[in-house]
């Protein structure tokens, strides 16, 4: 027999089994219960990040009144007085518009599109410096705050536990928790390739 326990995180309805569960009868009232987590075949069909980048729509320059370059290093936003450098922008107008540059795009006049978290992480790769790490101690995958995994290969990991990535500000980091180490492995090739 199972005991089940019920709570809410980030305002989901968890549900907790401990015994056998009975998949039987959560059949019977519409619940298919999965035999094996499908995070392995999830984080084996993510593309490297180096395909994503080339992919990323390029359009020109646009006007923009600020521009910021990604410090890798330092993982934080700095002033750029122009777009020469190869590495990740973020160009102030009215909002926010987040790119990258390769040799190519500087070229040709360009930049290529894409989100917040996308352009750190290609910068980063780009630096030989992942922005992704694996905490053997606690099982965790860990980013720096504010450059959260992008897409899919963020959420492949929270779906190893089930939760939201969780902030632990005290130490600027995201925490993705209960991280098999072979799906973080495969995580970590990825976005360093």
């Amino acid at each position: 027999s199972a005991i089940l326990r019920t709570s809410v995180d980030a305002e989901l309805a968890r549900v907790e089994v401990a015994g056998t569960l009975p998949v039987a009868a959560l059949a019977e009232i519409g619940i298919t219960v999965l035999q094996t987590s499908p995070v392995k075949d999830i984080v084996e069909a993510l593309p490297l990040l180096s395909e994503v980048a080339t992919a990323l729509k390029r359009v020109v320059v646009p006007s923009h009144r600020t521009a910021e370059f990604w410090d890798t290093t330092s993982a934080s936003w700095h002033p750029a007085a122009s777009l020469a450098r190869i590495g990740a922008y973020r160009l102030k107008d009215f909002g926010s518009t987040y790119a990258i540059r390769t040799a190519d795009d500087i070229a040709n006049g360009t930049i290529g599109l894409g989100n917040a978290q996308i352009v750190k992480h290609i910068a980063n790769l780009w630096a030989g410096d992942p922005l992704v790490g694996y905490n053997s101690r606690s099982g965790s995958v860990v980013t720096p705050l504010g450059a959260d995994l992008p897409a899919l290969y963020g959420r492949a990991l929270a779906l190893c536990s089930g939760r939201a990535p969780r902030e632990i500000v005290n130490h600027r980091m995201l925490q993705y928790p209960s991280v098999p180490r072979a799906a973080a492995d495969v995580i970590y090739d990825r976005m360093s390739r």
